[in-house]
């Protein structure tokens, strides 16, 4: 019986052995075939398509036939075969795709290059895997195995997992290099998913090691692994850097059964070796240089960041130099990725201009990006775009400690419903200064900052000119509503002072504007402070036009604040939660009520408790309307119901909205400002407390310009001065430094310069490094961190100007977080 079994085992084998066939393929006509796809679609199971060298420009596709397609490397062992046997998938696919009920496929001794990733889902213009693109057939209950051997993948291009995109399915790779290929948004080198569906693995041969190095993207640049069941051992003779941190290699695990897994580097060599030092870039710098000096400046800032060191014990800046960064058919300027204790710093936003007038291969442009880092600061840029497909301004992912300043994000088409001009989840330690947002037309999201974390803050920024093109489905009966055009939810800590959120609009059944704690956390305690800001112009056909909601654990004070000609079907304003109101003008003509009270959601914990006074409300009393009488309204005896009268209603005025003569609302907010966490200026910059007393909204009506702690009749001494801007500060201030020059300079050679930040203890947190060869007048900045990064608390601040080891000048600055 054995031998019955034996002898059978051994004809089915020899069955499929004789089966198999070899067809071969030259491009001078000398095989059979003379292009892979057409070997390919003659081919059955088990068959090898055999490649003879040459530049073959197709797009394979493997159309579900588990096949070997092999260049004569396989039959030989030659390896100058890979590189004379070259897949060119001309940027119209990948070169490679293995997306059938394959179960399983060998790729081996190819170069695979100008490969552009598939159009996965044509509503989002996303396209996945420039190089070799693997997707499981949804229908088969099996999963594929892939095999990659011997190949290299270079300058490939798509907007996730450049060089090979795989989603559950596993894959092999044996000595394959990918490297320099370029992904718009994340994965430059491989991006590889698993699901719980099934179980794929990705397998790294230990032995005939891969390299994978030098890919361009949103970190991880290199390799990102999601969602796999059980530790990736990821076995490369040549990475980026020999010890590559989370800005090359990452693992994301959505859920908690992959919580336990994790990648285990072995890393053989090192393709670069990280600088620790600050670096420059120039519009008319290059790539060849070293990037070290301002003569030697780089042209790409993706690539300085790629270059420069992440020091966690002194922070490294990518200066990035006045001029106009415009993208151009090389595609090489953006994504600029960001990296932790990378700070990247313009020369001022009306100076360092970031552009986009052609459009990617890719369908997507990502200007600025990155997940799981910390302690980065922005500053000194606009960012915009001429071109006619999806652009993403900034994305990031769980960054600690980030630090936006001077940005203008302006002027973007934006037409995939997942993206936003900016979208920034679960940050943590977040402070945006001088951010303007406007001219946006989005099919959703504008604003996206969700689940904000520890001592989060907004200032000085402008919100204006967004509109959404969102509209319900067609379907009868279904008249689903679209996501918050501006979001802005904590669940933690929030302050938004001197902000500006204007002319926000929806075509139909959306909100405009949110900002509150995330309610499904009914744990979470909130603190939140919106003071000395503008809504002006939110319409809605949601409401209300502004929605404030929190629970009532929390803790929301809105101060000082303006809401004009905002509208929603039933207030111009919504109040859900535990919510203090002092000092505000509610003037809002088109709206039936000025203020709602929102609904309860017991199971949520938001029972409406608001607590009301020293406002001007239209209607007064009867401006507000209360949903439920589960809710609380606590209207004090200091409300005005009174016509504000503003001294302009023209928009662009210099006026516009602010206080007129005999308006009701001037000296009449409430007398103690205590815990309503004010900054000292009001929206215009002026004394926000004046005469002893304090207005009623975002404007004060007769003050003047708020003078810091500077003392602006302190004459400049000659020869040398520090100025500082803003002053006070709340995330980063500009400092102008004029050093001595040949004519007045009383050394006689500055051989060292810097700028020391002492406490009002008088203990030195911060030394800041002045270039002596940039003349006699150069712009730095200091962020409020110690020299170790941290952030440093509220205060005032010592700037001393130190030349040759000798002080010579010394500055006064306030940070207020």
């Amino acid at each position: 019986m054995r031998k019955r079994v034996w002898l059978v085992l051994c004809i089915s084998v020899m069955i499929v052995t004789f089966s198999a066939t070899t067809l071969r393929v030259a491009l001078d006509g000398s095989q059979v075939y003379q292009s892979i796809q057409s070997a390919i679609e003659d081919a059955v199971a088990g068959d090898t398509v055999l490649v003879y060298p040459g530049r073959y420009y197709e797009n394979v596709e493997f159309m579900g036939k588990s096949i070997s397609v092999c260049s004569l490397e396989a039959a030989t062992g030659v390896s100058t075969y890979i590189s004379t046997t070259i897949i060119d998938g001309g940027m119209q696919d990948p070169c490679i795709a293995i997306r059938a009920d394959e179960l399983e496929a060998t790729v081996r001794g190819f170069t695979l290059t100008n490969g552009l990733g598939f159009l996965e889902w044509q509503t989002d213009n996303y396209r996945c895997g420039g190089g070799i693109y693997i997707y499981r057939d949804f229908q088969s209950p099996y999963s594929k195995q892939v095999n990659v051997i011997n190949c290299d993948i270079t300058e490939n291009r798509a907007v996730w997992g450049a060089g090979i995109y795989c989603i559950e399915s596993s894959l092999f790779l044996s000595g394959v290099n990918i490297h320099h290929n370029y992904a718009s948004l994340t994965a430059g080198g491989i991006n590889f998913y698993g699901t719980i569906h099934k179980s794929p693995n990705i397998v790294f041969d230990p032995v005939n090691l891969c390299s994978v190095y030098a890919n361009y993207g949103r970190n991880p640049v290199d390799i990102l692994i999601t969602d796999t069941i059980g530790d990736t051992y990821i076995n490369l003779d040549l990475a980026s850097v020999l010890h590559p941190d989370v800005f090359y290699i990452d693992r994301i695990k959505n859920l908690s059964i992959y919580y336990p897994y994790n990648n285990i580097l072995n890393i053989q060599r090192g393709y670069r070796t990280e600088i620790n030092s600050d670096f420059y870039v120039s519009p008319t710098g290059d790539n060849a240089n070293t990037g070290l000096s301002p003569d030697q400046a780089l042209k790409s800032i993706a690539e300085a960041v790629q270059r420069i060191a992440s020091d966690s014990l002194e922070a490294k800046t990518v200066y990035v130099l006045p001029g106009t960064y415009n993208e151009d058919e090389s595609f090489y300027l953006f994504p600029i990725p960001l990296k932790s204790y990378v700070n990247i710093i313009g020369a001022g936003s009306d100076k360092t201009i970031l552009h986009s007038d052609i459009a990617s291969p890719t369908g997507n442009t990502l200007f600025w990006g990155g997940q799981n880092l910390q302690h980065i600061t922005i500053h000194g840029f606009t960012t915009s775009a001429e071109i006619n497909q999806n652009c993403r301004p900034m994305i990031s992912f769980y960054i600690s400690h980030l630090t936006i300043s001077d940005m203008i994000l302006e002027d973007f088409p934006i037409y995939n419903y997942r993206d936003a001009a900016i979208f920034l989840y679960e940050p943590t330690s977040l402070s945006i200064d001088s951010l303007v947002i406007r001219n946006i037309t989005v099919p959703e999201h504008a604003v996206y900052i969700h689940n904000t974390l520890q001592d989060c803050s907004i200032t000085n920024s402008t919100f204006e000119n967004i509109h959404s093109t969102y509209t319900s489905p067609d379907t009868p009966g279904d008249d689903s509503w679209g996501p918050t055009v501006v979001e802005i939810i904590t669940l933690d800590t929030l302050t938004v002072d001197n902000c500006i959120f204007r002319n926000i609009s929806v075509q139909n059944n959306q909100a405009t504007l949110y900002i509150g704690n995330n309610v499904y956390f009914p744990g979470n305690v909130g603190n939140l402070k919106v003071t000395n800001c503008l809504f002006d112009n939110i319409r809605t056909n949601y409401i209300s036009g502004v929605c404030f909601i929190t629970n009532i654990y929390g803790s929301f004070k809105v101060s000082n604040c303006t809401f004009y000609n905002n509208f929603g079907t039933l207030g111009a304003v919504m109040a859900k939660g535990k919510i203090d109101m002092r000092n505000n003008i509610f003037y809002n003509p088109d709206a039936q009520y000025e203020l709602y009270m929102g609904v309860p959601d017991l199971d949520l914990y938001s029972v409406t408790r608001l607590d009301f006074d020293y406002n001007d409300i239209r209607n007064g009393y009867n401006g507000i309307r209360n949903s439920s009488p589960t809710n609380d309204l606590y209207y004090r005896e200091h409300n005005l119901s009174s016509e504000p009268l503003f001294a302009s209603l023209t928009y662009g005025d210099s006026l516009y909205l602010r206080l007129g003569e005999g308006s009701p609302c001037i000296n009449a907010g409430t007398p103690d400002t205590t815990g309503l966490g004010l900054l000292p200026y009001d929206l215009a910059g002026n004394w926000r407390i004046w005469d002893g007393c304090i207005d009623m909204g975002c404007y004060e009506y007769g003050s003047e310009p708020y003078v810091g702690v500077e003392d602006p009749v302190l004459p400049s001494i000659p020869g040398y001065n520090i100025l500082a801007y803003p002053n006070p500060f709340n995330a980063l201030t500009n400092l102008k430094v004029k050093l001595p020059s040949d004519s007045n300079n009383t050394f006689n050679k500055v051989n060292s310069a810097s700028i020391e930040v002492y406490n009002i203890r008088g203990e030195k947190v911060k030394t800041i490094n002045l270039d002596v060869s940039k003349g006699a007048e150069q712009w730095t900045y200091w962020d409020g961190r110690d020299q170790h990064s941290k952030l440093c608390p509220s205060g005032i601040y010592l700037l001393n100007l130190k030349l040759n080891g000798k002080s010579v000048l010394t500055r006064k600055v306030t940070l207020i977080r």
